[in-house]
């Protein structure tokens, strides 16, 4: 299965939500049933360095719905704004990935659903010192 491509934009200083269906890639009806299923999602400088963001399932982040097959991304406010300070080249080069996989299935691999770009955005209105 080739993962999705997705151009993602975040914004300083607000929380962004990503939602999205999974839809079966043979039959491409959803929903894709998502019982035991956990996620992740890493955003890095490119594919080959250590996430400089991470957002997983197990800390709440990710809300998976398993029979509608739906996942929701919660990018806090925090993580986005510390993504942008640990920028010092520009806020456009990111990568970012979300893959799902069952820890109790050893015959199950991991999926990438969806990657690609990220740009981050600073605030058009700053705190006053």
């Amino acid at each position: 299965m080739i993962a999705a491509n997705f151009y993602l934009h975040l914004q300083q200083g607000s929380a962004t939500v990503l939602r999205l269906r999974y839809i079966d890639p043979e039959t491409g009806q959803p929903p894709v049933d998502l019982e035991n299923y956990e996620a992740v999602l890493q955003i890095r400088r490119d594919y080959r360095t250590s996430p400089a963001l991470e957002l997983t399932s197990d800390d709440d982040e990710i809300e998976i719905e398993e029979a509608e097959g739906e996942i929701t991304c919660t990018f806090p406010t925090d993580k986005v704004d510390s993504l942008l300070k640990s920028c010092p080249h520009g806020q456009e080069g990111w990568v970012w990935g979300l893959q799902i996989y069952n820890p109790g299935d050893k015959n199950t691999t991991a999926r990438l659903l969806v990657k690609g770009e990220v740009e981050v955005h600073p605030s058009p209105v700053r705190e006053e010192p």
